[in-house]
């Protein structure tokens, strides 16, 4: 009886590692295909694109502990309609506390501080704290509109997020079909393993 019980509980393991595994493949909406990746260009370097190419900037003042910028670089930079943007908008990234300097000029007393800049560096807005990927769009919308280059990005989104739309409850329904076959075969073997103890016993 012990034989077959380690037997089956080896079996029972092997089935739930699987499933496992194949949830482990299964990506989330967020790990779909994206745009291009954000070309992050220092202060110096992105100023002197933005005016010799004529875009208008994103400046991002990060540091290395903020917490919300490393959300934001794993959430809302990753997102493929900011990634976009990147033909379009200049996009900078200056760490506050080792360019203090220009954390001074533009008067940066919280991270993320995010300065959004016409071409020849005249402030337009700047948003203070978190932004999602959606409240970054706006922002980047708005400043693709008046420098131009908006319009096609603005269609181009909306295709995109009505991708992102039809795919989310696709993936949703396969890791719940999968969650719900993995439990049916693990209860299964469970009961198979304990009726097969009650017939040893008898």
């Amino acid at each position: 009886m012990h034989k077959r019980l380690t037997r089956l509980s080896v079996h029972l393991v092997i089935v739930v590692l699987s499933v496992f595994l194949i949830l482990s493949a299964i990506p989330f909406p967020s790990q779909l295909a994206s745009g291009e990746e954000i070309d992050w260009n220092t202060y110096e370097e992105g100023t002197d694109k933005a005016q010799r190419d004529n875009k208008p900037i994103l400046i991002d003042f990060m540091t290395d502990w903020c917490g919300a910028c490393e959300k934001m670089e794993n959430d809302t930079y990753t997102d493929p309609r900011v990634q976009e943007r990147t033909d379009d908008i200049v996009f900078i990234e200056v760490n506050a506390e080792e360019r203090g300097d220009l954390a001074s000029e533009y008067e940066i007393s919280s991270v993320p501080t995010l300065v959004f800049e016409s071409p020849d560096r005249e402030e337009i807005d700047r948003e203070v704290g978190f932004l999602s990927a959606s409240e970054l769009v706006e922002e980047l919308d708005a400043l693709s509109d008046e420098f131009g280059g908006g319009q096609d990005e603005k269609s181009s989104n909306e295709n995109l997020d009505q991708g992102v739309d039809e795919e989310t409850p696709l993936w949703k329904d396969m890791i719940f079909l999968n969650v719900v076959i993995s439990t049916i075969v693990a209860v299964a073997i469970i009961l198979v393993l304990k009726r097969r103890g009650e017939d040893e016993e008898t």
